[in-house]
Order: C-alpha cells, then sequence, then structure tokens
C-alpha cells in the first residue's frame, strides 16, 4: 500500500533555513524507506493561508461557501488523506511563523477535524504520526520560557488526534561553533523516525529497550491469530 507523506514548511527563508534543511534530510530517509511513497508538499511561506476574519468564521460555522472557506476544506483533505505528518518551523519571537498560526486556524475545525463527544471536543485524526521540527537560534529546551512554539504545536496536533514527535535545534545564532555537532546528532534521530524507530525520552538502557520491545512483541498477534480473529 502507498504511503502518503504531508510536508508542511513555514520558515519564510527559501535557502539557507536550518528547519528545511532538517525536513529535507527526513524526506531523503523517509522516501527511502518508503518507495514510491507519495509526498505532497505546501510551503506556507511561499503561498500563505489567509488569517481568518468574520466572513470565514462565519462559513465555518454555517457550512457556506466562501474562497477562504473552500481553502480550508481542501487543507482538511489533504492533512486527511496523509499517512504521516511533516512539518518544519523556525521560532520567531518565541512563537510560530504568521502563516503556520493561520494554516492551524484552517484545519482545527468542529465536525471535519474534531467531533463532539459527551461534551469534549475529540480529534479525529487517528493517532497518525507527525514529525515537528523546530528550530530557534538562542539556546534553550523545548518547553523553556523562551520557547512558545514547541509545546504550542504538540498542543494543536494533539487536538487534532495526531502523535507528534517533537525535534528541536536550538543555538543556530547564539552557538554556532557547536552547531553541526547538534545536527548531526539530530539527521541521526530524524533517520530513526523516518524509518519508524520509536523515540526514547529519558534514560533507558539497551536492556531496557530490548526488554520493551520484546513485550511490545509478545503482544501483538500472529497471522494465523490474526486470520482466526
Amino acid at each position: 500500500m502507498t504511503k502518503r507523506l504531508l510536508r508542511l514548511d513555514a520558515s519564510a527563508r527559501a535557502e539557507g533555513s536550518c528547519s528545511r534543511a532538517l525536513a529535507d534530510h527526513f524526506l531523503a530517509s523517509w522516501l527511502a524507506e518508503h518507495p514510491g511513497g507519495q509526498v505532497t508538499r505546501r510551503d506556507l511561506a511561499q503561498d500563505p493561508p489567509p488569517h481568518l476574519d468574520q466572513r470565514t468564521i462565519e462559513a465555518f460555522a454555517s457550512g457556506g461557501s466562501t474562497p477562504a472557506a473552500r481553502l480550508s476544506d481542501a487543507l482538511i483533505d489533504e492533512l486527511r488523506a496523509a499517512d504521516q505528518l511533516l512539518l518544519s518551523a523556525p521560532l520567531y519571537n518565541f512563537g510560530v511563523p504568521s502563516p503556520l498560526k493561520a494554516y492551524f486556524d484552517h484545519v482545527v475545525r468542529q465536525g471535519r477535524t474534531l467531533r463532539r463527544a459527551g461534551g469534549e471536543l475529540l480529534g479525529t485524526l487517528g493517532g497518525k504520526p507527525a514529525v515537528v521540527i523546530t528550530t530557534r537560534g538562542g539556546l534553550g529546551a523545548p518547553g523553556d520560557p523562551g520557547d512558545h512554539a514547541s509545546g504550542h504545536l504538540e498542543a494543536l496536533l494533539r487536538f487534532l488526534g495526531l502523535a507528534p514527535s517533537l525535534v528541536q535545534v536550538a543555538g543556530t545564532v547564539a552557538d554556532p561553533g557547536g552547531l553541526a555537532a547538534r545536527l548531526a546528532s539530530t539527521r541521526d534521530e530524524l533517520t530513526r523516525l523516518a524509518r519508524g524507530a520509536p523515540r526514547w525520552v529519558g534514560r533507558f538502557s539497551d536492556a531496557d529497550k530490548l526488554a520493551r520491545v520484546a513485550a511490545d512483541r509478545s503482544q501483538s498477534c500472529s497471522p494465523s491469530a490474526a486470520d482466526e480473529g
């Protein structure tokens, strides 16, 4: 079965962008893992969605048709059709680039990507994986007081029902001397994610990892058992 990847880029830089270069690496690794895979690319900086206005919000609520509402439907269909999402974005002034914010304002919609159940809104995208690459000029870890993008993106993607893996490179401006090593480590991590390898957060020994993989395999169905069920 052909796998489909949706790639979103948000950097204003068409050339010399660290986030775009890392997304290129993930894409190459993903295509190597999925020969013949289909890739849809959307450059949000070069072709930004419009920001919401009152007419668009009213069209969302009423089901009316406006150019922005039709674009929203197309963006949602594109996202729903993908088996995996790849998103790359730099931090601008501690947050996400405005075209990326506008994109999510168009795809987070009740009745399309959200459904109401028992008074709660639930995402409808079925737990599909999403690799999120963020870069920042300053130093710091994801989620620190200077990073209002990583947590924002993770919350939005989980709200939609996706399963995000966040990868960040910091210090692209503040620490250029150590950047090459951080980029190499990040490329290795992205290669593992493209291959579908689990991402280990925290201190796990090799024995811990082997035990976890063995436990997962022991709970999976064999082909014959699956046929019987």
